[in-house]
């Protein structure tokens, strides 16, 4: 099997299922590192979410795609936007459980390299939970370094991979 990934974006009716989708995940990782409450998990998750992508998927600086294989079988996706000069920030990132454990993850965040290289971005800054140690192992492999942020919530870590 070849682990080649083509970006391409994401579609309308692709982008509802994934929000719902990923809303619902979101508030469990939030729940699960105890910043939120049960009640507001789902209240924050919609909270945060609309507060970024303000127009949905038109959202000026971000950039959502599905990630195929050569099959063209949907494999993972990933968003990232970039506000700040020549930074992304990876805002989601998912290999679909059943194409979990192929190196399909490591084939995305060096396609999305591509991609964000010829946007004139120099530095990919990411989120993750500290209880996801198989995305934190990845990452570190991919060559992330943790970084110190301000008023960071408890069981959150940022890491940062410099491209030039």
């Amino acid at each position: 099997m070849s682990n080649s990934i083509k970006l391409r974006k994401i579609t309308g009716n692709e982008f509802n299922i994934w929000k719902e989708e990923s809303i619902k995940s979101y508030a469990e990782d939030l729940l699960s590192a105890g910043q939120c409450t049960q009640e507001n998990a789902i209240e924050r998750a919609n909270a945060d979410f609309n507060n970024i992508l303000t127009e949905g998927i038109s959202t000026p600086n971000n950039f959502i795609y599905i990630a195929e294989n050569m099959d063209k079988e949907a494999v993972g996706i990933i968003w990232y936007e970039t506000n700040t000069d020549k930074k992304a920030f990876i805002a989601d990132f998912l290999v679909y459980s059943n194409y979990r454990g192929k190196g399909y993850g490591k084939s995305i965040l060096q396609e999305l390299e591509l991609v964000v290289k010829e946007q004139g971005i120099e530095k990919i800054l990411l989120h993750v939970f500290e209880k996801n140690i198989t995305a934190r192992e990845l990452y570190k492999k991919m060559g992330y370094i943790e970084v110190q942020a301000e008023d960071i919530e408890e069981g959150s870590i940022y890491m940062r991979k410099n491209l030039i």
